[in-house]
This record gives C-alpha cells, structure tokens and sequence, in this order.
C-alpha cells in the first residue's frame, strides 16, 4: 500500500489507471512507461527538469517493482479473461446481465460474417444473453497464416471465431454444412448441401436449446447478400424460425425433450439503407470496455487472422447498424415505418416477466412472482451498493428456487422455458459473486504440458485465491471428471474441507487422477472422408451437435459461504505450456502420421520413393514399438518395419522406409502407417492446431498417404525456384513428381543469383504477405528479361498488387472469379506451347477439378499479355484474365488465378499437367 501511495503522489492523477495496469500487466507495464518517457519529445528536447525527470523514472521504477512484488499473484499464464471481464468493469457487466432476461441469435454463413458491433452492445452494453450461430466453418476459404486448408482450417477458424466471441461476449454454434468455397447463387449452395433439411435441423435444434426472443440474420436473404452461401443464410432464418415452433418438424429433436419455440420477432441486417426499424449506435463509447462497442467488435473481429480480418481499422466516432424487422408475434404484417430503441422493444425481460409468460399455469407456481421480486431487488440493492451481500443472497434465492420449479406441475414447455432462464441467471449470479469478493479459482496441471495420456496418471493442483477484501469460507473442493476416471487427494488433504479465507489468502487441494485406458479422447467431433467432396460433415458424437468443440475433460468446482449464503465457483483445468493458459486433453499414447498426407507420381516411375512416418510419443516412460508399411499390390516397401524407441513424453522420431511403386496408368492409392505397441495399433495422429493468441485445438487424421500416378512429361534440366506466399504444398508436389525444385530463401531472393533458375514460381498471395516479395520485384522481373519464366498465382489484396505495378507491362487485378469447378474451360490459344509442350492439353484435362476453377483473375491487362483461357460461372460472361502469358525482355511471364494450389495437392492429373507446362513455357528447346 505504500508503494501505491508514494507512486500516486509522484505520478499525480492518473496513477490509479497505472496501477490498474501494472496489475493486469505485470512488471513490463512499467518497463513499456519508462521506455515511452524516455523516447517522448518532452524529454529528449529538455523540456522538463532533470528534478522532474528524476520523479518520472523513480515513479515508474516504484511502479514496476510493485508490479514485480505482485507476480505471483498478478502474473498468469496467457490467454486469461480479457482486463474488460476483471474487477470492476466486469463487475458492471455482470450485474447489467442480472436485470434482463434477453435472449438475442444472430444467424451468419461464415465466421467473419457477424456484426460484432452489435453484439458486442447487446451482450456487453445491455446485459442480453446473446448467441452466434455459423452454418459453416469457414473450411472452404484461403489461408492467409498458414498452409492448414479444409477441415483443419475449419478447426484453426472455430478457434478463432471463439477468440473473437470472448470480445462480443457471446455464445457459439455451428451446423454441419462445410463451406465448399464461394458460391454465386443460393442454389448451388443448397444442391451441395443436399437441400435446405441439414442445415435447417441444425438452426433448428440451436433455436430449440437456446430459446431467443429475438433472431437476427446477418444476411437478408437476395442476391445483395452475394456469396450464395450468405443467400442461403438468409433464406434458412426465416424457416428456421417457423420450423423451430411447429412440433410436426424435426420430431426426433422432440423425442430427445427439445420442445418448440415461437421466437418473437426477427430482423434482417439492413447494409447502406435507411429502410430499417431499429438502428444501434454502436460509437457510443463504453466506460467498462475503454473504448466503443464499434472498436471493441473489431478488436475482436481482428482475431481472425486466416482471413484478413487484422486489415480492418478500428475507427472512432459515430457508427450506426441498422436492422429491418420482418417477422413479430406481435403483429402479422409489421409496419415499416416504425421506428424502434431495441430489438427487445415491446418485450417483457425482466425477472418477473418470466412469470407473466406462463399465462394461466402461474397459478400452479404463485411462490415464483414474489420469490423473483425478491431477487430482484437484491440485485438492484447489489447495483446500487457493490457489495456482495445482496448477489450472494439473490443467488442462493434462486438455487433455492430452481428445485420448487422442477418438482413443480407446470407443462413441459412452460417449465422447460422457465428453467432455462433460471439456470441462465443462477450461471450469472456465480460469475457476478466472484467479481464481486474478486475470487480466484484455477485448476493446474504440475507440469508444462496440457496432453493426457489413457493409463497414466496426472497431478492437478485446484486453488481458491482471496484477492478481495471479504473474508469467505471454502466448504469443499472438488473435480468433476468424466465417468471411469479415478481421483484422490494427496495424503493429509481431505477433498472436504472447511476454511475461513481471509483477503489475501488461498486453499488448495493436490489430487492425483488415472485416466482410464478407455478415456475419451480430445478431438472434433465431427469430420469427413473427403474434404475435397463432401459438403456436409459426420457428426460423430452427436452430444456435442452443434457446439464449437466438445468440452474440455477436466474441471471443477469449488463451494464457498459468505455470510452464511452458499455460493459454488467453476473452473476448466489448465496447463501452463510456455506462459500459455491451456485447457488438458486427451491424446492417444502416439501420433502417428505421414510425412505427406498426398502425394503425386508419374507414370512408369521406377526410382523409389522416400516414405518418411512421423511419430510422436506422448507417453511419460520409455517405449519401444514397431512401425511398418502396407502398399498397394505388387509395390515393394523396405525395410519391412522398423523398431523405434521413445524416453519421453514429447520426443518425435522419423521411420524411413523406401517404396517401389507400379506405376502403370493413372490412378488413385495409398500407402498407410501403422505402430503396434503392446498389443495394441495405432494408425492415426494428431496436430496441434492454434496460435500462441487463440486457443489450441487437435485435427486428427489416419496415419494415409494419398497417391494419385498421373500420366505426366516432364522438362529436362529445368531447375525450378518457389518463392514461399502465404503457405501450400505445391512445391512438395513438384519434387513428387521428380521436378529440380526447391525453396528459395528470403536472402537468396534479396542478395542470390536468380539466374541459375529455369523458372521461379510466387507462391499464392506472396504479395500480400511478404514485404521482400514486394521489395524484390524488380529482381523478379529483371530475372524475366533475362531468360527466365516467371510464374505468379493469385494474391487477394488487390488494391495493394495495382498500386505495386508489379507487373512487367500495365494490368490490374481483380476480384473476378470462377466458382463451379465444373465450369468449361475454352483454351484461347490452342497453338501456344503452354497446351503442347512437354504435354498436350484437352478439353479432359479441366475434368475433376475441386472446389473452384479460379480466383482474383485480372480484369484488365496491356495487349501486351495473351489470356490464354476463358471460363465463367453459368450464366455469365466468359472471364479471360485467370491466365496470362507475356513476353518480355528474353523471358516469360505469366499470371494465373486458376487454383492449382487445390489441384496439385489433391492430384487432379489434368491441373498437374497444365502447371507443368507452365512452368515450361520459355524452355521449350
């Protein structure tokens, strides 16, 4: 408290906002300070005293050491709760939830679709309970962070869309339907997903569960929407929304005890037009989140980093999100010209609301009405005062209250409803308590790592920490783990327990817990055989339908009184793995994968194939196993196994074993991996999926290389050169087939001889993500003017690429595309080498194509450039700019949009053999 006061009285007014900081940031708040005063113009030019420069740097040491002192207390591993969810700002929050009753689903097609400045109001400014709901996952797109496409991108962008769902304080749902990429028209969308009925079960069952008095759809519904996958969104929330109340559809939901639901009122999101109902001004700045809704939304829409969300600038002032109301209880037609304050205008949300809801049956609960209004006025009391007497009072009111509703005669839709709020607001009463006495609870693995094996046992530490200024009394820790798991406290620590917590100080216990050898292990619970075909995912736990990610298998709880009140406290449990909070999971004892989960080969290939498997052990002992091969027939594999041994948990070792294919004429196979160990196989592995800002999540995969032989010529001598963009597996895809290709490094690129090169290849989006790219161009293109070929895929920014001219003659990128992968393709040059040399093209080579034909082709270009091919989506006209080649100096260049970087990898033999030729325009003779 000393150091406090003499920092207050050395740093002046705003010292109570440092220390907040230094509190919530550890000592380098104080280091950043210093380094900020020191930098500034004030003090480089001497425009303060030495006296006064003196104070400054001993009030900011003072203040670092403070925070230092407080490390054990204050530091914690990454990924905690946000500042605006701690102390007294997320006290505010809490108790704004405690007054209403709202509850707000706001429907998308994608992550990035939602308006997280709205929720962010809603949830955060006005207390709702608030719910977002994706029909897909994002699965289909580009990825601008990495080479993770498909389903382990959906994983990687679920992750992220959680990150930024902790900014707009919300829920999260998924359907099954997979983003198969763009789409132009709703109709395509709806033939891939096998109609309206998936997705529709889904939005269904969500609306079902969750209960909202209000829906509103990020997308309207008409072709303004564009992505045809927005179209259907808007489409389905409407029907969705009728099906949910009408117990004639989806009967199994009803059998499983999902009741009907009417929603009262729906809204569509209104973009640039003054047609709307209600209109949300979400610049308002809020004292508890430090900036407005407007800024906080985009802080956490920046989360999604794979997708360019981080480009998006948080600006100050007025921002208006207007929505249109088209479906109310209330009224058969609604009028348009009404205007409204809120979505929830005309509706009763607060707590005795509830019981005006159940019509004639509140006879049947006349305790409810006054046991509500008791609650509520204790809540208001807590409001006015901020003390925690009054919540812990209304708390134990309502889990009083929750048992007399159960057990009470009310009809099964109106106690359903009923207990679903109540359970809501008793979770929000436990979060509003430990704001209020600041409580700490965590549950914590003794070592840096979050993987837990079947069979071996694990030590977890669970603490109550008193940081308030109440004493509290811990009744009794507990974990809650899933069934067959086995616990126990350490010796001399009873799990029950009784101890007065004065501020200031903790209780703990130490458990040791076996997981069993049938443990369930951590991973999605849903998947498909064929990313690149199947567009609508396998649900395989169905309890777990519809959730971001099944639940973590470790919490608990711990019960608490305080003032003779009883309260509980939940927490996940958590490993600290490099100052990073992260949930335990479970993980099979060995990850066992293919170096390359696709491969492709030519035809007649005789040489053998290097076959590397990774294998990771994830057991705490030594283990020795055996790893071997199963070919196709008539392959050969040597050596035939192959014994590798672990010492511990995390060692990562490679088995190589060479393959003789027979390659005689095009076709698809495998080869696949195996590992017995004990008795027991393993053929499947996992990687950790994540960033050190987000959450980390586990793709599983069988241990399964594809191979696809394609009939394939290949130049001689042609030494080829990739420039790495923003991440695909091409360049392994070249060197599969036996291409000279290899990666060329940022310094080579900066300072190398080029020339040594046939052809260099950008990889896709090298523009947009790589300063030297950009830097270097002009030794790119002066690589062209002497006898190179250049060739260079499709970037995304595109703004960025025209203001570059980074082309050798004018051109301007576009975002035209072709999104139907079976759209026809009319070669325009049929005499051009690039469709006879070393291969000869046809019209068959565009069959089997996946996911799209192209993106971001050029929409203008010098007549300089030939376009080379043209196709369009149906019903448009033909686009000629995804293909360009252009002479210039002695060399080639070439711009393509075409997607060969989900050919390649996939092995669709006719990409492969166009990209080849591509690369050997130029080299001809």
């Amino acid at each position: 408290m000393f150091d406090e006061l003499l920092c207050c009285f050395l740093i002046g007014a705003n010292s109570t906002k440092i220390l907040v900081l230094c509190r919530r940031q550890g000592c380098l708040i104080g280091i950043r300070l210093i380094s900020l005063n020191l930098k500034s113009a004030v003090w480089r030019h001497g425009l303060i005293s030495w006296a006064r420069r003196f104070r400054v740097v001993l009030s900011l040491l003072l203040l670092t050491c403070f925070a230092l002192s407080q490390q054990a207390v204050l530091v914690t591993p990454r990924r905690e709760r946000l500042p605006q969810d701690t102390g007294s700002p997320g006290l505010d929050q809490a108790l704004k939830k405690l007054k209403t009753t709202a509850r707000l689903l706001q429907t998308t097609a994608h992550p990035d679709d939602e308006d997280g400045a709205m929720l962010a109001l809603e949830s955060r400014g006005k207390g709702a309970k608030v719910m977002l709901m994706s029909l897909t996952r994002g699965d289909g797109g580009q990825n601008k962070t990495g080479s993770n496409l498909f389903d382990e991108l959906g994983v990687l962008r679920t992750l992220e869309l959680l990150e930024s769902a902790r900014y707009y304080g919300v829920d999260l749902r998924f359907a099954r339907t997979a983003d198969f990429g763009y789409s132009k028209t709703p109709e395509e969308t709806f033939q891939k997903w096998g109609g309206h009925e998936i997705a529709l079960a889904d939005m269904v069952r969500v609306i079902r569960e969750f209960r909202p008095d209000v829906v509103a759809s990020a997308w309207a519904g008409t072709a303004s929407d564009g992505h045809g996958h927005h179209q259907a969104s808007g489409i389905l929330t409407p029907e969705a929304v009728e099906a949910a109340a009408d117990p004639k559809r989806f009967p199994e939901q009803i059998k499983e005890g999902l009741l009907p639901w009417q929603v009262k009122k729906v809204y569509i999101r209104m973009r640039g037009s003054e047609d709307y109902t209600v209109r949300f001004e979400a610049g308002t700045v809020d004292p508890d989140l430090g900036t407005s809704y407007a800024q906080f939304g985009i802080e956490g829409y920046s989360q999604q980093k794979s997708q360019n969300a981080s480009f998006f600038p948080a600006r100050s002032g007025p921002n208006y999100r207007p929505y249109k109301l088209v479906q109310s209880v209330f009224s058969s037609k609604p009028d348009p010209n009404k205007r409204e304050e809120d979505f929830f205008d005309g509706i009763d949300t607060t707590l005795p609301g509830l019981v005006a809801r159940l019509g004639a049956e509140e006879s049947q609960v006349l305790f409810l009405l006054p046991a509500l209004k008791e609650i509520e006025a204790n809540v208001d009391q807590a409001i006015a005062s901020r003390s925690p007497e009054p919540l812990l009072a209304a708390g134990d009111q309502l889990n009083k209250l929750i048992p007399q509703v159960e057990q009470s005669t009310l009809s099964a839709e109106a106690r359903q409803d009923l207990l679903l709020n109540l359970r809501t607001k008793s979770q929000q009463f436990e979060e509003a308590s430990r704001l209020a006495l600041d409580l700490d609870f965590r549950v914590s693995r003794d070592k840096s790592s979050q993987l837990l094996v079947p069979g071996e046992p694990v030590k977890l530490t669970a603490r109550l920490q008193n940081n308030g200024k109440h004493a509290v009394t811990v009744k009794q820790i507990t974990l809650d783990l899933p069934q067959g798991w086995q616990q126990k406290p350490t010796p001399a620590q009873p799990r029950t327990q009784s101890k007065a917590l004065a501020p200031g100080e903790s209780a703990s216990v130490d458990f040791t817990v076996t997981v069993p050898g049938n443990a369930e292990i951590t991973r999605p619970y849903w998947h498909r055989n064929e990313p690149d075909k199947e567009n609508v995912f396998t649900i395989d736990d169905p309890r777990y339908q519809t959730l971001p990610l099944p639940p973590p298998p470790v919490q608990a709880h711990a019960n608490y009184e305080f003032f003779g009140k009883a309260a509980v406290i939940h927490a996940d449990a958590i490993a600290d793995v490099n100052g990073k909070a992260t949930t335990l999971a479970v993980v099979p004892a060995f990850s066992v994968l293919m170096q390359h989960a696709t491969a492709v080969i030519p035809v007649g290939k005789k040489s053998p194939m290097d076959e590397d498997v990774i294998i990771r052990s994830n057991l705490s002992t030594p283990a020795e196993t055996i790893v071997h091969l199963q070919v196709p027939n008539g392959w050969h594999v040597s050596p035939a196994s192959q014994k590798v041994t672990f010492d511990k948990a995390g060692d990562e070792k490679t088995a190589h074993f060479e393959v003789e294919p027979v390659a005689l004429s095009e076709t698809r196979t495998q080869i696949s991996a195996e590992l017995e160990y004990k008795g027991k196989k393993y053929d499947e592995g996992f990687s950790e999926v994540g960033r050190p800002d987000i959450a980390t999540f586990y793709y599983y995969q069988p241990s399964i290389q594809k191979i696809s032989v394609v009939k394939v010529a290949l130049p001689e001598n042609l030494k080829v050169g990739y420039v790495e963009g923003a991440g695909d597996d091409i360049l392994s895809s070249l060197q599969q087939l036996g291409l000279d290709a290899r990666l060329i490094s940022s310094d080579e690129l900066a300072h190398g001889d080029l020339n040594h090169y046939g052809t260099i290849i950008l990889g896709i989006r090298a523009y947009d993500t790589r300063e030297d790219v950009r830097k270097h161009n002009q030794r790119l293109l002066d690589f062209v003017n002497q006898g190179g070929t250049l060739l260079v895929q499709n970037n995304f920014d595109v703004d960025a690429f025209n203001t570059g001219k980074y082309t050798p003659y004018p051109a301007q990128l576009s975002r035209q595309r072709v999104s139907v992968e079976e759209a026809p393709v009319e070669v325009l040059a049929p005499q051009d080498s690039v469709f006879n040399s070393p291969n000869k093209i046809s019209a068959h080579d565009f069959d089997g194509w996946i996911q799209e034909r192209g993106v971001n082709f050029m929409g203008q270009w010098d007549e300089k450039f030939q376009p080379l091919l043209a196709s369009s989506d149906p019903g448009e006209q033909p686009l000629k700019g995804g293909l360009l080649e252009a002479k210039a100096g002695k060399g080639t260049y070439i711009y393509t949009g075409y997607a060969f970087f989900r050919q390649l990898p996939a092995g669709v033999p006719g990409a492969i053999r166009l990209y080849v030729n591509l690369l050997s325009a130029g080299h001809e003779h």
